[in-house]
């Protein structure tokens, strides 16, 4: 009996040469990396210079500016905002940070390079960069006098120029909150209960706009004093542009996220579907005692659609069995190693595109796919529409197989986007509650039960039966975005495609007609293994 798998044994010879190549190339890498990577402790040598080329630079700095706060042109133009600010502290500020740089390196960093241990090297890469971080800060801190004297003769220069674009900067914040404030106004107004997370949102926004607006107001008193402070309206002219920055970034942002309220989407599960194939493989050769290892032919079957049952049993066949031979010894005849009803089902010739010089033969399982389908109703603001078949993945076929005539997802109306509903809920319960859908009514037996209004009237007929008060509690309080609520009808299931509703509200279904409700009692899932590709048995090839 000729096997494909044993004629590449021979390329197994050797092996034990392999082996120890392979040994002595782990043990030389094991020995050259061992320590701290080379770049990593040339960059903390660096590092200490660098340290100690600021520590200088900082000191040139100080004594300059030491000499220069006596002269009378810094008395007179930088000296009020000098020691209001305290520039001549900013020098002092930078040594501390230099000297805690300078203590991490000589000391942490000092005794993770004195270790030299590879396990070592993000916990150096880390304090490096944590040291340069602090190089920064000292470096910034040193040179802060002589930028705040730059900025105050820029703006002392370009005043009008400057006053200028902050005008148009806060005019154009003006009118991206005259579009949003109203949008605001109108959530409360339509969602009070959602104030807070609406005030949360806007706040950011409203907080930057009135820091603008104070902005605003120091730069009209230096423009018209006599003394004008050009610190103080160089700083409010930033301010203000930083503020416009971030409010033209977030106000859309805000803006898009207060109209979700406004939204209301569901999406149902109405129909679903399943294609399953069988795709067999065959691989042939000349059996021959002159030729040990004689070249192989492979050929592959188009796939054959079958029914759920074949395909099942083909996806359950273990991946190293064969499903049909040939011998060629004493005449080619094919001899199925599977059961021959389930062989017929696949309606294959044994010898198409058979090789006129081979005589032997086996047949397997090569892949066995599916083509899955959802049909879904859709709700979106009122308006209902119903999808044709739509190709879902095999993931989120067999996860939502139990879902039939239940919603996927739900967003109502007074709830944002993240706020949605996206585990398996019972048709329009995820509205129950919400006066904007309908209200509570108590019947003759003194239960309550809701009743959807408006242009929501059309889900009492589409659900086929009211909610009462107890399964909505029950679902709101123990379920809601957290599991499928399939509710209880006496000791079965009321809701999904093994509800008792369900199988009288959906018996005109694809999903009824093929069977699906019978399966449900007795699921095929769960079948095959490996790189096949899963059928109704949740695993096939």
């Amino acid at each position: 009996m000729h096997s494909h798998v044993t004629c590449h044994a021979k390329l197994r010879t050797g092996f034990p040469a392999l082996f120890l190549t392979v040994l002595l190339f782990l043990h030389v890498g094991f020995l050259a990396g061992c320590g701290l990577p080379d770049a990593l402790k040339k960059r903390a040598e660096a590092m200490k210079n660098e340290l100690s080329s600021l520590s200088a630079a900082i000191d040139k700095r100080a004594k300059t500016y030491e000499e220069l706060e006596k002269t009378g042109p810094f008395i007179s133009r930088y000296k009020t905002c000098a020691d209001r600010e305290n520039w001549g502290g900013s020098f002092d500020k930078a040594r501390l940070k230099l000297g805690e740089g300078q203590n991490i390196l000589s000391v942490n960093a000092a005794a993770l390079i004195k270790k030299n241990s590879r396990k070592d090297q993000q916990a150096l890469d880390n304090l490096l960069n944590t040291i340069n971080d602090l190089k920064v800060e000292a470096q910034s801190l040193s040179v802060l006098p002589a930028n705040r004297m730059q900025l105050i003769d820029h703006a002392e220069k370009n005043a009008a120029a400057m006053k200028e674009k902050a005008v148009a900067d806060l005019a154009r914040q003006r009118l991206l909150m005259t579009e949003l404030v109203p949008q605001a106004e109108k959530a409360r107004k339509n969602h009070p209960n959602k104030n807070e997370a609406i005030t949360a949102k806007m706040t950011p926004i409203e907080t930057r706009y009135k820091k603008s607006m104070e902005s605003m107001t120091v730069i009209q008193r230096e423009t018209t004093s006599t003394s004008p402070d050009y610190a103080y309206f160089a700083d409010a002219c930033t301010a203000i542009n930083q503020n416009l920055t971030f409010i033209e970034k977030e106000q859309p942002l805000v803006y898009a996220k207060l109209g979700e309220l406004d939204r209301s989407y569901s999406k149902t599960l109405i129909d679903m579907t399943a294609e399953y194939y069988v795709q067999i493989g065959r691989i042939s050769w000349q059996e021959s005692e002159y030729v040990e290892y004689p070249p192989e032919t492979e050929y592959t079957y188009p796939p054959a659609q079958v029914d759920d049952e074949t395909f099942e049993y083909f996806s359950e066949w273990p991946d190293e069995d064969n499903v049909g031979k040939v011998s060629g010894f004493f005449g080619m005849s094919f001899s199925p190693e599977v059961d021959k009803a389930m062989w017929a089902r696949l309606n294959l010739d044994p010898m198409a595109g058979w090789p006129s010089s081979d005589n032997t033969a086996e047949y397997f399982v090569k892949e066995t796919p599916s083509r899955l389908f959802h049909k879904y109703r859709i709700l979106e603001d009122g308006k209902m529409t119903e999808t044709g078949w739509v190709a879902v993945s095999e993931d989120f076929f067999y996860d939502n197989e139990q879902n039939l005539g239940m919603d996927l997802m739900v967003k109502p109306y007074g709830y944002f986007e993240e706020e949605a509903v996206k585990t398996a809920t019972p048709q329009g319960m995820a509205y129950v509650g919400n006066p904007r859908y309908g209200r509570w009514v108590t019947g003759r037996d003194g239960l309550s039960f809701w009743e959807f209004y408006g242009m929501y009237s059309l889900m009492n007929n589409l659900i086929g039966m009211r909610y009462s008060r107890p399964d909505y509690d029950m679902w709101y309080r123990d379920y809601r975005g957290k599991r499928p609520y399939y509710g209880r009808e006496k000791d079965e299931d009321r809701y999904g495609s093994g509800g008792v509703f369900t199988r009288t509200r959906y018996a005109g279904s694809y999903y009824s007609r093929s069977g699906g409700f019978r399966r449900m009692e007795d699921s095929v899932r769960g079948a095959g293994a490996g790189s096949r590709g899963r059928g109704p048995g949740g695993g096939g090839k």
